[in-house]
């Protein structure tokens, strides 16, 4: 009927018009209490200039700018340092790795409050990759809190205290934010937390971890936030992602608190191409306006007895919709009454073949959308080590497409069997089925389902009751308004949050909100939908293939020199290399299973070549025994701020590094022993290790960034992000090896 048509038309263009874009980037001369991205990003070309790991001068040289800049706003800062070992288990060339910080720097400034009933940090790291200047991650945060710090500044004095921590070695293994935990001087065990992170190089700022009890967090958001930007969705699935961020060592120390980050263009993650002339100024003044209204909430409130819960939310119309996860339940149990109220009478062999269809639909969408993600991807050297395009919006955009496509063929050809009603019914009882599922698994991500599902369940009861123009208009408008709110957004953020290569998730979730759809009005005849259908699919796939984006750059494999100081030996390894790749100096590289006789334990498929050996001085190493525990010295005699042990033939029982005793207990696994030590200082670090009976024998190693310049002139290049094998991404290794007493 035109008149739902009229309704579904209606709801979408609520949405485009209800929903406002964020505001465009502030200029110099805005009011000086609003933040202003013009005035950030400053901040961002000052410290991402070059990559800055921990340890490094660059990094050296951006602490520095945060304490200057932040004695210019008058805000006494100090810099708290210590030593940290921590593990996370297989590392990512298959070693059993830890990592650990000989000399963590964590920049800590405080602004006292008038009345302070809890105080408030705002947090990010300063330090990078080593595989690029990182512009968005976290040059970007860290431009946003200065700005915020600056901003709050020009309004009266606040009640609560302040902090504003910059945390030294994220990216290294969240070693700053382990040593914050542990200096109660430096972060109070009661401060509420705002941590600031970039994944990506633009879209919205949206919370994507929460501390417990955070329903109030996100009310402060909703209510404070110019464009605020929320998904309990998000939230839930990252609980079960293994990214770690600062915010992970805060909460698991009883931290409340938001997670903050944007997601878009996933290919400037860690990567050459994260610089400052990449950063998006409209992404830099969402991120700073939705932090500085939070921190502006947060340092006026009284925080002695914050209220206790969660919340399931998303956005509508440019608000965040949220309710208390009590909530959960009985919305799923209404939507359960209705959803059978609504098959009453239907049939329910009549249903069950709707449902079938209603499954097959997404099914056959995955393997549509699997089938022709090659079409897309080919090459692109980026989408090998992302999974995803440098512009993914046509590809996935006519994925869509052929989704909807293929379920208006689908429903076509089997309407001999199944009836739009039944087709919709049968859709019904599975978003149904969804939302009770997740009403009991996983509160946070209930709301599109248990929405959808009241949604399509009051619009099939109102077309049961009376079916006349007006109800058709409102049926449609009751389903289609839930898809359009709840769905669809989430149709849109599953490629920007996982990458162009699981798209087929999205693809997915909208092939089973589709049926849902046609109850409201009669489908056209089964043969014209099916020829416009097939025409369509051809013409739409040949277009999104002619229109895929160009590579983002040229390939260019990644290559780790290798010194073995013991036998004078030296030898290419590469990660990323493909057939026909050469390394910069020397024969093809060839295929090889693993590099455990230079890295004990490593078990990735690298490919070697030879190499000419140059006379790099291996690490000094010092061994030593008393009683059951040894004591290793080492330090680099090339300036590297980077050292790697290996111990093998006898089991780690425990260690420390420069006395501070990892809290983590090592593994069973009778494996090589790993332990990387980042920000190693020059006169060397101690490691003390307790070992089971055995003839242990320890590899030390010391790392620099890039490969020799004199064997590789073009080491300078941009090169492949540090995605895949990072430790082994254009580098230089020195080892040697030695018994242990």
């Amino acid at each position: 009927m035109p008149a739902a048509l009229t309704a579904l038309l209606i709801v979408v263009i609520g949405l485009l018009v209800g929903s406002p874009s964020p505001t465009p980037a502030l200029g110099p001369d805005a009011p000086a209490r609003q933040f202003s991205a013009a005035r950030a990003t400053p901040h961002v070309a000052a410290i991402a200039k070059a990559p800055r790991p921990t340890g490094s001068a660059a990094h050296a040289e951006a602490r520095a700018y945060l304490l200057d800049r932040l004695a210019e706003l008058g805000i006494p800062a100090t810099v708290h340092t210590g030593s940290v070992a921590t593990t996370f288990g297989v590392s990512d060339t298959g070693g059993d790795a830890r990592y650990a910080g000989a000399r963590v720097h964590n920049v800590v400034a405080r602004v006292p409050g008038t009345d302070s009933t809890r105080p408030v940090a705002l947090v990010t790291h300063y330090d990078s990759t080593p595989a690029g200047p990182g512009a968005n991650d976290a040059g970007v945060p860290v431009a946003v809190l200065l700005e915020t710090a600056r901003a709050l500044a020009e309004g009266p004095a606040h009640r609560n205290d302040l902090l504003l921590v910059f945390t030294d070695a994220e990216e290294a293994g969240l070693l700053g934010a382990k040593a914050l935990v542990a200096d109660p001087d430096a972060l109070p065990p009661d401060a509420v937390v705002v941590n600031v992170e970039a994944r990506g190089g633009g879209g919205p700022t949206i919370p994507f971890e929460t501390g417990p009890d955070s329903g109030w967090l996100i009310g402060l958001l909703a209510e404070h936030a110019p464009h605020p930007q929320a998904g309990s969705v998000v939230t839930e699935a990252y609980r079960f992602m293994p990214n770690l961020t600062d915010f992970t060592v805060l909460r698991e120390h009883g931290h409340s608190g938001l997670n903050l980050t944007y997601l878009r263009e996933l290919t400037r993650y860690h990567g050459a191409n994260d610089t400052a002339d990449s950063v998006d100024p409209d992404t830099v003044q969402h991120q700073g306006e939705t932090v500085l209204a939070l921190a502006r909430a947060l340092v006026s409130a009284d925080l002695r007895t914050p209220p206790v819960g969660d919340s399931a939310h998303f956005t509508a119309f440019g608000r965040v919709v949220h309710h208390d996860t009590t909530l959960v339940v009985p919305l799923a149990v209404l939507a359960v009454l209705g959803t059978a109220l609504a098959l009453a009478g239907a049939g329910w062999r009549d249903t069950a073949r709707g449902a079938l269809l209603a499954l097959l639909h997404p099914v056959l969408a995955v393997a549509l959308t699997l089938a022709a993600t090659p079409l897309f991807t080919a090459g692109h050297d980026e989408f090998a080590l992302y999974g995803d395009l440098t512009d993914h919006t046509t590809a996935f955009g006519v994925l869509l497409v052929l989704t909807a496509l293929l379920g208006a063929a689908l429903s076509a050809l089997a309407r001999p069997l199944v009836a739009p009603r039944h087709h919709a019914l049968g859709a019904l009882v599975l978003w149904t089925a969804l939302a009770v599922a997740t009403a009991l698994a996983f509160p946070g991500a209930s709301y599109p389902f248990t929405w959808t599902a009241l949604g399509g369940a009051a619009s099939a009861l109102l077309l049961r009751a009376r079916r006349t123009a007006l109800t058709e208009v409102l049926a449609a408008a009751l389903v289609a308004t839930p898809v359009a709110v709840t769905v669809l957004p989430l149709v849109l953020l599953l490629p920007d949050a996982l990458g162009f290569g699981l798209a087929a998730a999205a693809t997915a979730l909208l092939a089973l909100a589709l049926p849902l759809l046609p109850q409201a009005w009669p489908a056209p005849r089964p043969r014209v939908t099916i020829a416009i259908a097939a025409a369509a699919l051809v013409a739409v796939t040949a277009t999104g293939v002619a229109a895929a984006p160009e590579p983002a750059q040229e390939h260019r494999p990644d290559h780790l020199y290798v010194r073995d100081a013991d036998t004078a030996t030296a030898t290419w390894l590469s990660a990323t290399a493909g057939r026909g790749d050469r390394p910069p100096d020397g024969p093809g590289y060839a295929e090889a299973d693993g590099a455990d006789d230079l890295f004990p334990g490593w078990t990735w498929p690298f490919r070697r070549a030879p190499a000419p050996d140059l006379p790099l001085p291996a690490p000094v190493v010092d061994t030593r025994r008393d009683g059951d525990r040894i004591t290793i010295t080492a330090r680099s005699a090339r300036g590297a701020h980077e050292l790697a042990f290996f111990v093998t033939g006898a089991r780690v029982l425990d260690h420390s590094l420069d006395g501070a005793r990892s809290d983590v207990p090592d593994s069973d696994d009778p494996g090589p022993w790993e332990l990387w030590v980042r920000s190693a200082p020059p006169e060397g670090v101690e490691l003390t290790l307790t070992l089971a009976p055995g003839r242990g024998r320890v590899v030390v190693l010391d790392r620099t960034s890039g490969t020799p310049p004199e064997l590789d002139p073009d080491q300078g290049r941009q090169g492949p992000p540090a995605i895949g094998a990072p430790t082994a991404s254009d580098a230089t290794c020195v080892r040697t090896s030695e018994d242990l007493p």
